[in-house]
């Protein structure tokens, strides 16, 4: 029993815990109705040394409820292979900051300006408040199943196993297709940052803002995984100190101003183009903060990374799955509080420190405001705050802030879309016999030889490069308007 239990450390790190000799005891609901022993011992070739797997097991005949039928069930079990797992290194840190990088990034700084301009100073606080309210409650319930099941593509399989398995793969698909077309879209909001300082009219900037960003975030991505966390570390720490530096700085400009509480005289008042009732523009400005969760729930692609406890450590009482419940769960839950958190704080110092009507700040695409024709929409509320505070280059430095805000979140957010795009393709058969889509859909659930889906990295990446550049098609006069297909994560 003793050399059987250390067994599983002669497997190689790619080989899952789940496919050990005696992985599952550390579950209380056995995965069969029958004793280990029962399943025929398999030798493998595994990295040129001979290991012994169960496989094949029919279990007995069962006729125990005597209605005349023999059932008999066959259980295969897959042996998995090293090109299609990936390393489970990530800490709960890493973690934590990937979901960071993913969830606060330029959402945060300029939907804010939009609901304010939508909804006034109250629909600001409320529509944050309540969406977190009831992201937290997700969370808590995905967290749940992460401890208890993590695969790859985590909630596409959810949704296959317990719904329907043609709209857990309808669900995969536009999980992969939202982030991937969120990395187009911050590409094009960082280049858009850029030509705050850039002159748009000139190729040779339009060509460095729309060529040269997108390829940061691809490299990063090609990097290891645990040096891919500590990089998202790094960069989640430096963008949470941007934070509380422009959190602090809005509460300056307001003291030193004297606004205190003068924008709120009027907090229920709303833009009366785009809608004839305040409540009806506290709906909308709910569905816009919406969008700014969108993220929190990255932890779940990258579970099947997290690093594992020891299989063979005892359970703590009344923990029953105990594999990477402390590695994910803090991440899961902890960080929906922080983001509630950030989004209602920032919306409310935005709505004390700038009035509701300032024609500078961003409104929805079909309203028309003909007394701020000559005015140029910002991308950030917190922009025009720092304009109008005097302070010098307080304005550059902001938007320094959210260049970098919208690079680590491109980054985080293509490690989502090719975890989302390896998860749904690592399970296919990419075999001869195969239809020639199932064979190329297969090769983008192959790792290399670090353990990285480079081939998911790429398409994801490449998959809408064309979409940034559309907005020079726009109106060139109207430099730094924000652009409408920024309607994604971060």
């Amino acid at each position: 029993m003793a050399d059987d239990e250390q067994q599983p450390d002669r497997y190689p790190d790619w080989f899952p815990d789940w496919a050990r000799p005696g992985a599952r005891r550390n579950l209380n609901t056995p995965l069969l109705d029958v004793e280990e022993e029962m399943i025929p011992l398999q030798t493998l070739e595994i990295d040129g040394e001979s290991q012994q797997t169960r496989s094949n097991l029919t279990v007995p005949e069962d006729n125990s409820d005597g209605d005349g039928f023999t059932r008999t069930t066959k259980v295969v079990f897959v042996t998995p292979r090293p090109e299609r797992t990936v390393s489970r290194k990530l800490r709960g840190i890493q973690l934590f900051m990937i979901t960071v990088n993913t969830t606060l990034g330029t959402g945060l700084y300029w939907r804010g300006g939009q609901i304010l301009e939508l909804g006034g100073p109250l629909a600001v606080v409320l529509s944050f408040l309540l969406v977190g309210i009831l992201a937290c409650a997700v969370m808590q319930c995905i967290a749940e199943l992460l401890c208890i099941w993590p695969v790859p593509g985590a909630l596409s399989v959810y949704v296959s196993e317990f719904v329907d398995v043609e709209l857990g793969i309808a669900v995969g698909i536009t999980y992969w297709f939202t982030y991937s077309v969120s990395f187009a879209a911050l590409m094009a909001t960082v280049a858009s940052e850029l030509g705050f300082w850039a002159d748009s009219e000139k190729v040779i900037h339009n060509v460095v803002i729309y060529l040269i960003p997108p390829i940061i975030p691809i490299a990063i991505n090609m990097f290891r995984v645990e040096t891919f966390g500590w990089i998202e570390v790094a960069t989640g720490a430096t963008k949470l100190l941007f934070l509380l530096i422009i959190l602090l700085s809005l509460v300056t400009i307001n003291l030193k101003d004297n606004l205190h509480d003068k924008h709120w005289k009027a907090a229920t008042q709303f833009d009366e183009k785009a809608t004839r009732h305040w409540v009806f523009a506290l709906f909308m400005s709910t569905s816009i903060a919406t969008f700014a969760y969108v993220g929190v729930e990255v932890v779940a692609a990258s579970a099947l990374e997290a690093r594992w406890s020891n299989s063979q450590r005892p359970a703590p009482a009344g923990e029953e799955v105990p594999f990477i419940r402390r590695t994910v769960k803090f991440s899961a839950v902890f960080f929906s509080l922080l983001a509630v958190g950030a989004y209602t704080l920032s919306g409310l110092l935005t709505s004390l420190d700038i009035p509701w009507d300032d024609c500078r700040l961003p409104r929805l695409s079909w309203v028309e405001a003909p007394h701020c024709d000559n005015a140029i929409n910002s991308t950030s509320a917190f922009v025009i705050i720092a304009d109008e505070s005097k302070i010098q280059n307080l304005d550059d430095v902001f938007n320094a802030f959210l260049v970098f805000t919208a690079v680590t979140c491109g980054s985080a957010t293509l490690f989502v879309a090719s975890r989302s795009l390896f998860g749904l393709t690592a399970r296919l058969d990419g075999g001869s016999t195969q239809p020639w889509y199932i064979r190329i859909l297969a090769l983008f659930g192959k790792t290399n030889r670090h353990k990285v889906p480079v081939r998911a990295v790429i398409l994801s990446a490449g998959a809408f490069f064309w979409l940034p550049p559309l907005q020079l098609l726009g109106d060139a006069t109207k430099k730094n308007k924000p652009n409408d297909m920024v309607k994604f994560p971060c």
